[in-house]
């Protein structure tokens, strides 16, 4: 199966997306309050996370 053609249900948008996506964003946002983290290192973070192919912030 290809990437490029994978859409995720509706189903899945609602579910396993929209849960990992209220994750990631409260974990992003506490290390931020926390260690005052630049907003620049999250660029760099998320950059880093997709070139490692674990990250593919293309849309369908």
């Amino acid at each position: 199966m290809e990437n490029k053609k994978w859409a995720p249900s509706q189903e899945d948008n609602l579910g396993i997306i929209t849960s990992v996506y209220e994750f990631i964003k409260e974990e992003l946002s506490e290390l931020q309050k926390k260690l005052d983290v630049p907003i620049h290192l999250f660029m760099i973070l998320l950059a880093k996370l997709r070139m490692n192919g674990i990250l593919n912030l293309a849309t369908p």
